[in-house]
């Protein structure tokens, strides 16, 4: 790596990339290490030492976070095509289709090959893009930079992300007017390294042939009903497709990305010591699985 790493400590830094947007020269880079984590590289030649980046850093400027005036909410999309489409429920389509009127601009994840990447769309008819879940930390490009943009023109924006995603958007856009702003978070257990899915795409190249092209995290066995689609996710977890045609079904008990993952063996180890894992949040909204709600509410 050219340069020097902008945080000496790996659980320091989140990975949300607000300091490489907001440094004025250009001189700090993502680039990943040995796990494949993300992480700021800072170039001696370009830096003036502006230390605009520790200024928008979360880890060193945690954003405000609200605990008053919590309301929690269960439910499903009743639209049956975007409820198959959904892994969670469809909540996020929901809350687009009522903040988004007129002149918007909705940010999300969604998968590019094996990797996951942030965008942003113009048209909730163009939605479909971010759904399903993904088990790895995407890659904010420019996101931030776009969105003050949007807001600047007076457009509302939707930005979606993990809580520390949206901790590094708000300390990015500082004394920005964020009126037109809703943020929606995904309650996140720790992003997985994307070395897995490397080592994965390794062995499925070399036992069928051809490697991933896409991977469905949450596989839904869906048969429809008149108006109303059945399946959720559950044995059948994970669906790889191959760039030659080719669909495997990894079943959910014996999969080790399940069995790794939820063992918290191979998060980034900001996530262990996550300051965003409380009942205080960042995001306007924050979007869960309700797996298990009827132990608590049989009703």
């Amino acid at each position: 790596m050219k340069g020097y790493l902008l945080t000496q400590l790996n659980y320091q830094c989140f990975g949300c990339e607000a300091c490489a947007q907001a440094c004025p020269t250009n001189a700090i880079t993502m680039q990943a290490d040995d796990e494949k984590f993300r992480y700021p590289v800072v170039d001696h030649d370009k830096c003036i030492n502006c230390n605009r980046c520790h200024k928008v850093c979360p880890y060193e400027t945690l954003p405000p976070m609200q605990e008053k005036e919590q309301v929690a909410y269960g439910g499903y999309h009743k639209d049956a095509d975007v409820l198959s489409e959904s892994t969670s429920g469809g909540a996020f389509s929901a809350i687009v289709e009522g903040w988004c009127d007129k002149n918007y601009v909705i940010f999300g994840a969604c998968t590019n090959g094996t990797s996951v990447k942030h965008s942003f769309i113009d048209d909730k008819r163009q939605l479909s893009k971010f759904r399903q879940s993904k088990y790895l930390q995407s890659e904010i490009g420019d996101s931030y930079i776009y969105v003050k943009r949007f807001l600047k023109e007076g457009k509302k924006v939707v930005f979606s992300g993990t809580p520390c995603q949206v901790a590094g958007l708000k300390t990015f856009l500082g004394s920005a007017d964020q009126e037109n702003l809703l943020t929606v978070e995904v309650i996140c257990e720790g992003v997985p390294t994307p070395h897995y899915v490397n080592c994965l795409n390794s062995y499925i190249t070399k036992k069928y042939g051809d490697g991933l092209q896409e991977i469905n995290y949450r596989y839904k066995n869906l048969k429809k009903k008149k108006d109303s689609a059945v399946g959720k996710w559950d044995f059948e977890v994970m669906q790889l497709k191959l760039k030659n045609g080719r669909t495997l079904k990894k079943d959910r008990w014996f999969n080790p990305f399940w069995s790794i993952w939820l063992k918290h063996l191979m998060s980034r180890p900001s996530c262990y010591e996550c300051p965003f894992a409380t009942k205080e949040r960042v995001a306007d909204v924050s979007l869960g699985d309700l797996w298990g709600v009827h132990l608590y509410c049989p009703e």
